[in-house]
């Protein structure tokens, strides 16, 4: 195992469910970006980060605790559920409107577990060379 994937490992098993949360929705994000570089050169590659994306999604839609988190977690599934819809269609028409939509959306969602976390938003892991992205495409 290389040093910075050893550094992941050892930062996901000793981190608490909310700083999980967070590095989950850093690393769709980075996917994402990393997508929006890939679709005109490595469509494979591209649609590798994008199922990982997707999978993460789901990851976070099942992990929810609807008896606990109530409308805010009915409301969380309903917005994952919709940004897993437009990040398919998204892979069937290469469209990179729909993909920067979804960053956008997760880039909201982050700022709000940064908010729970009381951690700030490290802009430079989700993707330094890549100019912000818009919700609106």
């Amino acid at each position: 195992m290389r040093p910075y994937q050893m550094y992941q490992q050892v930062k996901i098993t000793t981190a608490d469910p909310l700083q999980i949360v967070v590095l989950l929705y850093e690393g769709a994000i980075k996917n994402l970006n990393q997508w929006l570089m890939l679709i005109d050169s490595d469509m494979e590659l591209a649609t590798a980060k994008l199922v990982r994306t997707q999978e993460i999604i789901n990851y976070l839609r099942t992990a929810l605790d609807h008896e606990q988190g109530g409308e805010i977690a009915f409301n969380l599934e309903r917005l994952y559920n919709y940004m897993r819809d437009r990040l398919s269609e998204a892979n069937l028409d290469r469209s990179k409107a729909k993909v920067q939509e979804v960053i956008g959306l997760m880039q909201t969602l982050l700022e709000g577990w940064h908010g729970i976390s009381n951690r700030p938003a490290p802009v430079s892991d989700m993707n330094p060379t890549a100019e912000p992205v818009s919700a609106v495409g």
